[in-house]
């Protein structure tokens, strides 16, 4: 029985391995054209709470582009957000400014935020970025440009992320690793299924008429997973959708400290499994749980292969992400030792605690 279950689990590997593969040959990057279009019908949209040490640094990057505005939504932040957007507005006439109205029941705070700004919007394009994302000279018009050629009507980047601590490079690269390990990234464009659904609120575009139409984050007003399940809901609707890796034109630190990680993923991850009990169990039996029973059988074959394939995988994600190879080689068994503590935090808080973030229940 032990052999069996091993084959079936080596088995799983190499569907694994071979997404990973779909993925690294098919290079999901956001190119870098040669000509710049212009970029000035773009509204960029900022929800920020209490986001003092990252909004500066993302004011800073706009500071270069062209674009007809920037919004930003102060979401009843308890720092010194709200002087630094004022201060901002003195010397960027193109930026403006408004507080949240108080929080509707039913609503995440973000997406509420995301919401009010929308309305206030004039441009062609809404641009949704987080207030920790940092962004180079050309990536808006080359995401415009890709979303323009691509025809779709919502397109996303997920950033690539800077890493300063070792508990940040515990657990951070773990959001690679589960997105090219289980999705064909080309898929979201070229498949009409909303099972294949990927996108990262950190960036997403949107055309205004669709968006308003639509109105996305009234939709997914009381979920967490606001991009993903926006993505899922346009497919249903036969909206197309494209999401690619940053390819260094857009990068974000997302968490400053392991527990601070630990805490970010497991607000997210159980829903991302639908909040399947099942399915989450499954997974991991398939991705580790398994290859104790290699160790157990004594499969010298089948552990030398698995490891072959495990570093391949790893090789593969840290080139298309731009992360160290060596490092995510080396931190691999601790990075899915926290993976299962984050999956256990997860379905705990979401089945008996609850989940604060940024100060707020949610």
């Amino acid at each position: 029985m032990i052999t069996v279950l091993s084959y079936i689990f080596f088995a799983a590997l190499i569907i694994r391995f071979l997404v990973v593969s779909y993925n690294f040959l098919t290079k999901p990057l956001l190119p870098f054209f040669k000509n710049h279009i212009t970029t000035n019908n773009v509204s960029v949209l900022i929800p920020a709470r209490n986001e003092e040490h990252n909004l500066p640094k993302l004011l800073q990057s706009l500071s270069q582009i062209d674009v007809l505005e920037i919004i930003i939504c102060d979401d009843h932040s308890t720092d010194n957000t709200k002087q630094i957007i004022e201060n901002e507005a003195v010397s960027n006439q193109r930026l403006k400014y408004m507080f949240a109205k108080p929080l509707p029941e039913g609503w995440f705070g973000k997406n509420w935020a995301c919401h009010q700004l929308a309305h206030q919007a004039k441009g062609q394009y809404l641009l949704f970025i987080d207030a920790d994302v940092q962004i180079t000279p050309y990536l808006i018009s080359n995401a415009l440009q890709q979303k323009i050629q691509s025809k779709v009507e919502i397109f996303s980047i997920f950033p690539d992320q800077k890493m300063t601590n070792i508990g940040e490079k515990i657990i951070v690269p773990l959001m690679h690793y589960l997105l090219l390990t289980l999705l064909p990234l080309n898929l979201v464009k070229k498949s009409s299924r909303s099972s294949l659904a990927a996108a990262n609120g950190q960036f997403i575009l949107f055309d205004t008429y669709t968006y308003l139409k639509h109105k996305f984050h009234y939709i997914v007003r009381n979920n967490i997973l606001d991009d993903v399940n926006i993505v899922r809901y346009a497919k249903e609707n036969k909206i197309k959708c494209e999401t690619l890796l940053a390819n260094q034109q857009v990068f974000c630190r997302m968490y400053t400290s392991l527990q601070e990680g630990i805490d970010g993923f497991s607000k997210n991850l159980f829903l991302g499994f639908g909040k399947n009990i099942l399915a989450i169990l499954l997974y991991f039996i398939f991705i580790l749980w398994g290859f104790g029973c290699m160790i157990f059988d004594k499969n010298i074959l089948l552990i030398s292969l698995s490891i072959m394939l495990i570093v391949w995988q790893r090789i593969f994600i840290s080139i298309l992400s731009h992360q160290s190879v060596i490092l995510n080689l080396i931190l691999h068994p601790i990075q899915m030792f926290f993976y299962q503590l984050i999956a256990i935090q997860s379905v705990y808080k979401h089945i008996f605690g609850k989940i604060i973030w940024k100060s707020r229940e949610i």
